[in-house]
């Protein structure tokens, strides 16, 4: 990401204004041809609509053209304020960027840290979010999974920044390349990969193992975490939404914003697809109350996913994790020696029984 992202920002920001505008053009449209003499009345709004628009878009073009000559200013995502923000635009409109081939638009790519080992462990993080979600409340917790877990079983850390508004399949198909040349090109020969997702980061993961290549052979281990394989309830609710607001004119135009990007429509019903063969496979299911069976962790899980989507997969150890919520999962100290277990290769039993 470069110093042109402030220029995009300025272009976006007019952008939507037009946007705005086109959605509040036709919400007037669909009213007014409820009336009488809707046919006069369509022309002369379509006229003033479109000269509100094109005003807008010559400013637009005219603050991002002056950022560009002043030199761009400062990257975006030079804060963490900044990367935040675009990690949460990629994921409402990151389709829409990728497209347009925005600056804006996160390219998919990765950070190394530690000591490189023949066993690279590789992060993969859900909507909106970026490879710095890993590092949430890290002062409270002494750390992350990379400097608590990763490093004392002797694998290196890997942490995976995407563009979640894209599809998941499409995602899938980019980590899959991107985990070939991460393998050919890794400084030592892999001997054995573990990848680790949280939420729509355990879907891409799946579909990048249906798009195949020789770093499918070298993984020993999956985790999810709090990831929808049979899909997100607020996801599911926003496509009903939509549904019901596609039933009248009037009100169409709200209902395509709320559709969001292709990442977010991928999460109303997940995945389906077989696991990595000869792989472990373990699923953490979290709930906002100490026990899965309590009423209001079986209606509202971990606040996105239910327990039963966040291990809706065939042969994986299932984890439940209580008193936590979704984003609980990027950085829990409860996780500690699980997750040092499986990334050891190690059974589990006495611990799952203990807990």
């Amino acid at each position: 990401m470069t110093s042109s992202e402030l220029g995009a920002a300025a272009d976006l920001a007019f952008d939507g204004f037009g946007g705005t505008v086109r959605m509040i053009e036709d919400v007037h449209g669909a009213i007014a041809a409820r009336t009488p003499g809707a046919a006069v009345q369509d022309v002369v709004a379509r006229g003033v609509y479109a000269s509100v628009r094109g005003v807008g878009a010559l400013v637009g073009a005219g603050v991002g053209g002056a950022i560009r000559a002043a030199g761009g200013g400062p990257a975006v995502t030079a804060s963490p304020a900044g990367r935040f923000a675009v990690g949460a635009l990629n994921g409402l409109l990151g389709d829409r960027l990728d497209a347009d081939g925005s600056a804006l638009a996160v390219p998919m790519g990765f950070d190394v840290t530690g000591a490189v080992t023949p066993f690279p462990v590789v992060f993969v993080h859900g909507l909106c979010e970026s490879g710095f979600a890993w590092r949430i409340r890290a002062a409270r917790h002494g750390g992350t999974y990379a400097s608590r877990v990763v490093d004392e079983v002797g694998r290196t850390s890997v942490f995976v920044t995407y563009n979640t508004g894209v599809g998941v399949r499409e995602n899938g198909a980019r980590l899959s390349a991107l985990l070939d040349d991460l393998v050919a090109e890794w400084p030592v020969p892999v001997q054995g990969l573990a990848l680790v997702g949280h939420s729509m980061g355990g879907l891409v993961i799946r579909a990048a193992a249906q798009e195949g290549g020789a770093w499918v052979e070298r993984v020993d281990t999956t985790v999810s975490l709090g990831t929808p394989h049979r899909g997100a309830p607020l996801a599911q609710a926003a496509g009903l939404a939509v549904r019901a607001l596609e039933l009248a004119p009037e009100s169409r135009p709200f209902g395509a914003v709320l559709a969001g990007s292709a990442g977010i429509r991928d999460l109303v019903r997940g995945l389906d697809t077989p696991l990595i063969a000869g792989a472990q496979h373990h699923a953490v299911a979290a709930t906002v109350s100490e026990s899965p069976g309590h009423v209001v962790g079986r209606v509202v899980g971990d606040l996105l996913v239910l327990t039963a989507s966040a291990h809706g997969i065939e042969d994986a150890t299932l984890v439940h994790v209580g008193s936590h919520d979704h984003f609980d999962l990027l950085n829990s100290p409860a996780l500690d020696e699980l997750l040092r277990a499986w990334l050891a290769r190690q059974d589990t039993t006495k611990l799952l029984s203990a807990g």
